[in-house]
């Protein structure tokens, strides 16, 4: 085989082994017009770091992340470096976030205990580089809570959908599971509104290596995997609550050992309200169908007329942690991922680099480090 063939070959190889990952790609905010808008992504908890560790996961700091973002062609999204980014009280509080790394667009506030508080407000600042202000309005965590986080649940399901076969996008039978989270009877008065996300983690062993060897297992992650979000205006509650599809028949993420953080977030009906748009416009083409800044915003341009946009919410969060093996179905799934491995692709030997060394395995983040919380 040529060099030109063996390079193809090995191309192959890699798209082979992602089509067993079937996924949705997440999306940005676009904006139709040529100036730059200042997207700002925010909320805070009832949780703090401390508490998340308990879910269990290794953590959650909170975040703001600033961009620029437009619809002009070739014209990357820039990052906003450099800004001061608070949070203020109604006590008169004051936190300050810390850009990580330098240059990222990325405030992180380094507080282990920092939460919402029950009964007080909080507003975001943004004070950038070149002395433009952004402000959020007052928020504060909604007045009705639910009760504690329902169980997880799955059923088995066989539905019609898009897979890759030989590198072609087909509709075919796709074997999975849809998830289920109960939701607690509603006592209030008033809706609740929730919003879930999915925080996915699973096993992968490099075919030819040794248990001995640090290279063989490795954890993944990948935030473009269940990107999806789910959200639920409850009045009554006392029912399970359709989450999202997991592939199960040709899904290598599956195979081995598999785990998902599930974060359930009761909010303010504009913060609910802003994801609903959102998500509205992502199933009708994304965002270039219709700009961000008609979403739903509780930003405001204190001394500029630079256009904002984005929501800061306090929302209350709880999560659970879901282990899933396929030893559990009802029905047998085959772990093809040896088989790929032992195919020769020319004269360097068979598979590709993850099959030599889990830190290389394509689709995703890798590390050998086994997280304190997993559970085998």
């Amino acid at each position: 085989m040529n060099d030109k063939g063996f390079y193809l070959s090995k191309i192959g190889f890699i798209i082979i082994l992602l089509s067993f990952s079937w996924c949705v790609e997440p999306y940005d905010f676009r904006i139709k017009n040529n100036s730059p808008n200042l997207v700002v992504e925010s909320y805070i908890s009832n949780k703090s770091f401390n508490e998340t560790i308990e879910f269990p996961s290794d953590g959650r700091y909170f975040e703001v992340k600033l961009k620029w973002t437009s619809d002009v062609i070739n014209i990357h999204d820039e990052v906003e470096s450099n800004a001061n980014v608070s949070i203020i009280s109604s006590m008169n509080q004051v936190w300050e976030y810390e850009e990580i790394p330098s240059g990222s667009g990325t405030y992180v506030l380094l507080e282990d205990d920092f939460k919402a508080m029950n009964s007080i407000k909080y507003k975001l600042d943004i004070r950038l580089a070149n002395g433009d202000i952004y402000e959020s309005s007052w928020e504060e965590l909604p007045k009705s809570l639910p009760q504690e986080m329902g169980e997880v649940s799955y059923r088995e399901i066989d539905k019609k959908g898009y897979i890759y076969k030989a590198s072609e996008k087909v509709i075919d039978d796709i074997r999975g599971v849809d998830l289920y989270v109960d939701l607690p009877t509603n006592a209030n008065s008033s809706p609740i509104f929730y919003k879930w996300s999915f925080t996915p983690m699973w096993i992968h062993i490099a075919t030819f290596t040794l248990p001995s060897q640090p290279i063989h297992k490795c954890w993944i992650t990948n935030k473009n995997y269940l990107s999806n979000y789910v959200l639920q205006k409850d009045m009554k509650g006392g029912y399970p609550q359709k989450q999202i599809f997991i592939k199960t028949l040709n899904n290598s993420r599956v195979y081995k050992d598999f785990s998902l953080l599930i974060s359930q977030f009761s909010m303010s009906e504009g913060y609910f309200l802003f994801w609903k748009e959102l998500q509205e416009q992502s199933e009708k083409g994304g965002l270039f169908d219709a700009p961000p800044f008609n979403l739903q915003t509780n930003f405001k341009a204190v001394n500029t007329t630079k256009p904002v946009s984005g929501y800061f919410g306090v929302v209350e969060e709880q999560a659970k942690r879901w282990y899933f093996n396929i030893y559990d179905l009802s029905y047998n799934i085959y772990d093809n991922i040896d088989d790929l491995c032992n195919i020769s692709y020319g004269p360097d030997g068979p598979g590709g680099p993850e099959c030599y060394n889990c830190l290389d395995y394509a689709s995703g983040k890798s590390t050998n480090l086994e997280p304190s919380w997993w559970e085998e």
